[in-house]
């Protein structure tokens, strides 16, 4: 998650618009590791992006989107 807080020239995050793996709060809490790192990255890319996580999560991934672009 070293990239998630760079920002482009023109104020837009680097991973705008990009796909990024990462592990999910329950990942995180099952491994033991979320009382180790200073932030949950499910949450953290929550934040910032539009995510989904499975092929089951397209449609409502797609209307998040529309949303976002209509705002």
């Amino acid at each position: 998650m070293a990239l998630l807080n760079i920002r482009l020239s023109d104020g837009s995050l680097l991973i705008q618009g990009k796909d990024v793996t990462g592990f999910t709060n329950e990942e995180e809490k099952l491994a033991g590791l979320d009382t180790h790192v200073p932030y949950l990255t499910e949450t953290e890319l929550r934040q910032r992006v539009i995510t989904g996580q499975n092929p089951a999560s397209g449609g409502p991934v797609a209307d998040l989107l529309l949303q976002a672009l209509a705002a």
